[in-house]
């Protein structure tokens, strides 16, 4: 039994550690089924081969012992009559046919269980209890119960019975303690998905936890029901454990099959949708530890029972739970309340000491299995400690705001990068630092492009490594075959791509355009036309929608990077600085009719994004590939870790980084749903106003800057104020059109998040960074989400515009319902106040530029990048926020001050002071940086040097050609 009962814990514990991010969570049903399959293949192959007969003898005291045990155990010294055999097949048959529906209810109540399993995985933003908290408890006290209606000539045996089923109440109580405050620990480290406050999902899946809670507790009975009471034959063999056992999951698992196919056929799914290498692997690992417990659980349930199973994987799970809680002791978030912590492991320990002592079970000949030895209490004793220790180590103050160590580290920073970005006096320097930097000579062409930035008094000379990086893939195909994918691409309107044609010093929009776009292309055509003269003939490829287009695979592109390399690096000795004569010939001018259809994107528009094409960008040890985050009510802090310094953002070119956050998958509306998506696998020259890590656009300033379809423009009616006498409010007003929401996915995009976590509509709990008492230090306080505003005195402005856009028809009233709407605003009311928040729409934000040219603080969060995002530094230009917004209010705090207000609005205490001078300051930095190196004319010397590279790149001659002095 000890064997069995230890392979029963290590394999359970390395089943829950393993849980948290398997790709078995992506398709939940699926996997299950697969287990309940193995698993019941594997008990019966260990019945017929490992596991000996079972004896009468072996089988613990039914309540409803029938006459056919009596028969069968004194078969073997009284002969039987006629009769009385004749009686005993009936009874044997009666018992058979008893197991036979206890068998079919478990079968149910399994199948039914797997489809719950699915839909709480679905709906885990809004789960509240652990039906692993409370099994274990229910179970005790119906053991308890069932102990007193069972009837014993020995009144003091019966006595001691009830004495240990009360004991195990105890100790059961104790363990669901603990994990209520293990779960309470949570508060604070919530994600900002929404579960929402109207409508019925919360109690749906409340409803759906408590039915899973009852039919685990009823799938346990009958599994007790088959050790205590299983059918024996003629012979007086009992059927063994394993054999029911596996004949009940198997069952089930051949039964969730059928439905799964079922399901397909219904859906018009494929009936073997793709895998991944990633899924197979976990669910054949789950499910091989899943079949190690069951088969160790048949073996360790003859000497402890169904509820002693269940209590020791209730214990495991609950210790599991508690461990990343306490595990982290280095920094003050995530926040850790020590005293529950430190509760929930003092109960944990307590319940797992007391349990054993109970005993777990005795045998039929009265033989009980040794009590709780030394070795284990040692265990125990050294586990508490460990979980103390941690528990007391951590570290919950912060002897500085990380936002003012943020903004000190952000000036120097940006200090050396302009000094390197600038570091050429003349044109002869500005040539060797671009061999230096690129490994190869200038385009032809570079000393004009430099002209026109000397005198458009550019502060960026020499850093264009977005260029560079962006261009570097295309070095691996040949010059006709890129002049070759410009053309297919353009050539049919329903790839969404247009070009802009250089001919003779002049640029053109393509002729036949989407109407609603040729306001982009001609914009393009715009900003080219000043330096227009100094291109050879040429086509570019324009992307039309917001979203980016081309995501190879990483180890394809890693191959294509490596090649592009190789070429770069075996330059010719002899540069040739004049571009190839009759380019033109070259290329196909895209307006000529007649020419064939060609479609080189797979549209994914209203499709989730991140799994079919996201983790292929990622290299293959990176978290997006090894990791799979279900737990949407969850905030992944390991997914913010790497860019974070604590609450706060502190890399933002990393935060932008999709491969160690997997969790962006639920957190995005690209990835949720966008409203449109063409995306090539295959490497294409498109370029793009912005693009998502990982993907292969090339980018360009956009012309809706260009343009000034958003601009900064204050006026008498509309004045930008000091950033002092501004409105001390955050202020956002826009449209849902981050994703088109269909199925409830808008519960996860960046805007509805952000809208809900600013009007009190989250029931969840955040954690805020203030003042602590009277130290002069920071730590963490945790507030209800509805009672936050009002306890610090913080103002928002954070609506919807108008109506809810993007959406089926029930997620346009759910959100309608949830967020509700305000009038629109002149775009030019921003000005008034202080604070402007600016996210992603389906691609970049247009907004972002006019907010930094004003005397506002623009926060921004963003996973899609521009061009101009190497040339900005967080915390200096602008404060950037978290994709998953839980840095929110502590920002905001810092930068506008915390109070505590009276019942009439006014300030009774001055919880923090605001920050105004360092808010100020970087109001001032970016709106001095934008007006310097973010204009028009910026625009231009980018896109002036990106086509030099570009037509470099198409040239027949590129390995030749370069600019010497």
């Amino acid at each position: 039994m000890s064997i069995s009962f230890s392979v029963f814990i290590l394999s359970t514990s390395l089943l829950l550690l393993s849980a948290e991010d398997s790709f078995a969570f992506s398709r939940p049903a699926e996997s299950a089924t697969f287990a309940l399959f193995s698993s019941g293949v594997s008990l019966l192959i260990f019945s017929f081969v490992v596991s000996p007969g079972r004896t009468a003898k072996d089988d613990r005291t039914c309540p409803d012992t029938p006459f056919s045990d009596f028969l069968l155990n004194t078969r073997s010294t009284l002969p039987l009559r006629s009769d009385a055999a004749e009686k005993l097949r009936r009874l044997t048959g009666a018992k058979i046919r008893q197991t036979g529906i206890v068998i079919v209810f478990a079968v149910a109540a399994l199948c039914l269980r797997v489809e719950l399993y699915r839909q709480l995985v679905t709906r885990s933003h809004c789960g509240s209890i652990s039906s692993l908290t409370f099994m274990p408890l229910v179970l005790a006290i119906y053991e308890y119960f069932l102990s007193k209606t069972r009837s014993s000539g020995d009144q003091t045996f019966s006595d001691k019975i009830q004495k240990k089923h009360f004991n195990y109440i105890s100790s059961t109580v104790l363990l669901a303690i603990a994990g209520i405050f293990t779960a309470a620990l949570k508060y604070g480290r919530e994600s900002t998905f929404i579960c929402p406050s109207l409508g019925h999902d919360s109690g749906i899946t409340l409803s759906f936890q408590l039915l899973a809670v009852v039919l685990e507790i009823s799938f346990a009975l009958a599994l007790e029901s088959l050790v205590s009471c299983a059918a024996r034959g003629l012979d007086g063999t009992a059927w063994q454990v394993s054999t029911l056992w596996g004949t009940v999951l198997l069952a089930a698992g051949v039964v969730r099959a059928v439905i799964e196919v079922i399901i397909l056929k219904v859906s018009n799914s494929p009936m073997l949708p793709p895998l991944s290498a990633s899924y197979v692997e976990d669910t054949l690992r789950q499910s091989a530890l899943i079949a190690i417990s069951c088969v160790a659980a048949s073996k360790a349930v003859s000497h402890a029972t169904i509820l002693t199973l269940s209590f020791v994987f209730s214990l495991i799970s609950t210790y599991v739970s508690l461990l990343p809680y306490i595990w982290i002791v280095s920094s003050p978030f995530p926040p850790l309340d020590v005293s529950k912590a430190v509760l929930a492991a003092f109960l944990i320990h307590i319940a797992g000491y007391l349990y054993p002592r109970s005993s777990f079970s005795s045998t039929s000949d009265g033989k009980r299995i040794p009590r709780l030895n030394a070795c284990l209490r040692w265990m125990i004793l050294v586990s508490l400690g460990v979980f103390l220790t941690l528990a007391f180590s951590h570290n919950n103050v912060t002897a500085y705001h990380p936002i003012s160590i943020l903004i000190s580290g952000a000036k120097r920073e940006h200090e050396i990068w302009i000094q390197k970005a600038s570091n050429s006096m003349n044109l002869k320097e500005a040539v060797a630092e671009y061999r230096k930097r690129y490994h190869q000579a200038p385009p032809p062409g570079f000393d004009l492009w430099y002209e026109y930035a000397i005198n458009r008094s550019s502060p960026i000379i020499d850093d264009y490594d977005q260029i560079y990086d962006d261009l570097l893939p295309f070095r691996a195909l040949s010059p006709k075959h890129l002049r070759e994918l410009v053309l297919l691409m353009t050539s049919d309107q329903w790839n969404d791509v247009s070009a802009v044609n250089i001919r003779d010093g002049k640029a053109e929009a393509q002729a036949d355009i989407k109407p609603t776009h040729r306001w982009m292309i001609e914009g393009i055509a715009l900003m080219i036309e000043p330096f227009a003269h100094h291109l050879p003939d040429m086509d570019i490829a324009f992307n039309l929608n917001d979203e980016c287009r081309v995501a190879v695979p990483w180890e394809r592109l890693h191959s294509m990077q490596h090649s592009a390399h190789v070429q770069i690096s075996s330059p010719r000795e002899s540069l040739v600085n004049t571009w190839s004569e009759n380019r033109a010939q070259g290329w196909v001018r895209s307006e000529i009719p007649g020419r064939s259809s060609q479609r080189l994107f797979i549209d994914y528009a209203f499709e989730t994004t991140y799994d079919p094409i996201g983790r292929s960008l990622c290299p293959p040890t990176s978290k997006a590939r090894t990791a799979y985050i279900w737990d949407k009510q969850t905030l992944c802090t390991t997914c913010a870790r790497p860019h974070s310094l604590g609450q706060f953002l502190r890399r933002w070119e990393l935060s932008g980084d999709i491969c160690h956050q997997p969790d962006l998958a639920f957190m995005h509306g690209f990835f949720l749903s966008p409203a449109s998506l063409k995306v090539s696998r295959k490497l294409l020259p498109i370029f793009s106003q912005s693009k998502v890590s990982g993907f292969n656009d090339i980018l360009y300033p956009s012309s809706w800057n260009y343009l000034d379809k958003a601009k900064y423009a204050p006026s008498d009616e509309f004045p930008d104020p000091l950033y002092s006498e501004k409105e001390p409010t955050v202020f956002w007003r826009g449209t849902t059109s981050e994703g088109g929401s269909r199925h409830g996915t808008w519960k996860g995009m960046v805007r509805q998040r952000l809208i809900h976590l600013a009007n009190n509509h989250t029931s969840k709990h955040v954690s805020v960074l203030l003042p602590a008492e009277n130290n002069g230090k920071y730590a963490y306080k945790t507030f209800q989400g509805s009672e936050l505003l009002p306890s610090l005195g913080l103002n928002t402005s954070i609506f919807i515009a108008e109506s809810v856009a993007r959406c089926g028809r029930t997620d346009c009233s759910a959100q309608t319902s949830e967020l509700g709407t305000v009038p629109r605003t002149d775009f030019q009311n921003h000005w008034k106040y202080r604070f402007l928040f600016d996210m992603d729409g389906a691609g970049f934000s247009g907004r972002f530029l006019p907010f930094l040219r004003s005397r506002s603080l623009p926060f921004r969060t963003a996973l899609f990048r521009q061009w101009l995002d190497s040339r900005l530094t967080p915390w200096l230009h602008f404060v950037p926020q978290d994709l998953r917004l839980h840095d929110f209010y502590s920002t905001l705090a810092y930068f506008a001050g915390a109070r505590e207000l009276d019942e009439n609005g006014k300030t009774r205490k001055t919880i923090m002071k605001a920050h105004e001078h360092e808010g100020r300051q970087i109001a001032e930095e970016g709106k001095k940086w934008a007006e310097k190196a973010l204009r028009k004319a910026d625009m231009e010397i980018y896109m002036f040097r990106l086509l030099l590279e570009w037509a470099r790149l198409t040239d027949d001659r590129r390995d030749e050609l370069g600019f010497s002095m």
